[in-house]
């Protein structure tokens, strides 16, 4: 986990913040996918907008920049009020 936090490629990172205020982020997957999206933290950016993310149960995914929208609802935090 700690190599993820030092990976952090500078174009990708300006678009991500750009595009999103904060690391919590909900992963919107493709409806040709089979796997469903989910909410997690943005622990790492890599070159080509691939973004490190990690879920409630501590997984870490690869996923693209361009799957990625702000966690305004607080999913990743589910006992939360939403703002």
């Amino acid at each position: 986990m700690a190599t993820l936090l030092t990976i952090e490629n500078r174009n990708t990172r300006e678009k991500f913040e750009s595009h999103c205020r904060s690391r919590y982020v909900v992963v919107i997957a493709d409806p040709s996918e089979k796997a469903e999206g989910f909410a997690g933290m943005v622990v790492g950016f890599h070159p080509g907008d691939m973004l490190s993310v990690v879920d409630a149960a501590g997984y870490t995914h690869a996923v693209p920049l361009r799957k990625i929208a702000a966690d305004r609802g607080r999913k990743f935090f589910p006992n939360c009020p939403a703002a």
